[in-house]
């Protein structure tokens, strides 16, 4: 297992000890000597090549590494390359992880029940139904001292015997050969992954959120580079809107919620002014009584607010249109009148190539401008 021996090894040549070819194409191919990674503990298996052939997986069955290709590869010895961007990244996604369940346990008490190691996020489930803030402070604060002090990632191999000599932080899940990853001085834990050589090459910590899931929290952050391009990011959108709103960083919050509520003034001074404006005509609608009534470009909130207005006091058939780049139409009907629409959707509404739909009183949709007088003609018609 050269990857426990030398993780930092990406490329390096050998020779093809054995394959296998699945039902489905595939080749399962064993090396004599590897520095691939087989996916376990939650890490995923390395990627790259071996001879060109892009390497899909790895694994470990039954103490053979098996590297599944496309092709079988031709050269008697073979290039590896593995995809060291893939590699660092899950080892700084591991080791962080690692850090951050050896705080909860050390600091809070609180166990990990599972974790997901992701391309963006990694995600940590903990053993607690609510957590606060001044938790989640402790541990970003515990979690970055212990990275800029650049503490050891120390390895063990020993066996069950040798287990009771180390203080673990989680019983292991492993039988006969054992390793072991210590954080110096700080935590022990079984893990067969890859990691870093020290806790200052994750970078930071950042924990971005938490949701509740099976009665647990799950703890959702950004480690290492990452982290640090995020911190960035919001650091540029801050700036932004400093210069957009002519404030400091500690104003922005107290700004935007002043704006919210003036925003939220303008919706309800907007809504009365459609109540006032709408009913004004709505009344001359009712005086006038025509068979329809064209609009040109109004809001389309005034323009429902017309026929909602409408349908409570119309004791006849109006057909309500509003021009902008498309047909909008609104039909308001008392229940005393027998207009049809199934009628109107199948002689009428085709002529603006229209669609629509509604209940008794009222019935709405929209259709291609060109034929608007074509469509006013033949909706008359139906009286």
């Amino acid at each position: 297992m050269r990857y426990y021996e030398n993780n930092r090894i990406y490329n390096f040549s050998t020779k093809l000890l054995s394959f296998t070819e699945s039902s489905d194409g595939f080749y399962y191919i064993e090396l004599e000597d590897t520095y691939f990674y087989p996916e376990g503990g939650g890490q995923p298996s390395d990627i790259g090549f071996i001879d060109g052939i892009k390497v899909l997986d790895v694994t470990k069955n039954n103490g053979k590494i098996l590297h599944k290709l496309e092709d079988l590869p031709k050269s008697e010895l073979l290039n590896c390359s593995i995809d060291k961007d893939f590699r660092d990244h899950y080892m700084i996604q591991h080791s962080g992880q690692h850090l951050v369940s050896a705080v909860l346990k050390h600091e809070l008490n609180i166990d990990t029940v599972s974790v997901h190691l992701g391309q963006t996020e990694t995600t940590i489930e903990i053993n607690k139904d609510s957590i606060f803030r001044n938790e989640i402070d402790l541990i970003e604060n515990k979690v970055n001292e212990l990275i800029w002090a650049g503490k050891k990632i120390i390895y063990h191999e020993t066996d069950d015997n040798g287990l009771k000599q180390f203080n673990i932080r989680r019983e292991s899940k492993y039988n006969g050969y054992i390793r072991i990853v210590e954080i110096e001085d700080y935590d022990c834990v079984p893990c067969g992954g890859i990691h870093l050589s020290k806790t200052n090459e994750i970078c930071m910590v950042k924990i971005v959120g938490y949701e509740k899931i099976r009665g647990n929290i799950r703890l959702q952050m950004i480690i290492g580079p990452l982290a640090f391009k995020a911190f960035q990011e919001k650091f540029s959108i801050i700036n932004s809107l400093n210069i957009l709103l002519s404030t400091k960083d500690n104003e922005i919050v107290d700004l935007v919620s002043k704006l919210q509520n003036n925003i939220n003034n303008m919706k309800f001074d907007r809504k009365i002014l459609l109540d006032i404006v709408s009913g004004y005509i709505v009344t001359k609608i009712i005086n006038d009584n025509p068979g329809f009534l064209v609009f040109e470009n109004y809001p389309k909130d005034l323009f429902q607010a017309i026929s909602t207005n409408l349908n409570s006091k119309q004791n006849s058939s109006i057909l309500l249109i509003n021009k902008d780049t498309s047909l909008n139409w609104i039909i308001v009907d008392s229940i005393n009148t027998n207009f049809n629409f199934t009628q109107f959707k199948t002689s009428v509404l085709p002529i603006i190539d229209g669609k629509g739909g509604g209940k008794n009183g009222l019935w709405q949709g929209s259709g291609n401008i060109e034929y608007i007088d074509e469509f006013i003609n033949s909706y008359l018609k139906l009286f």
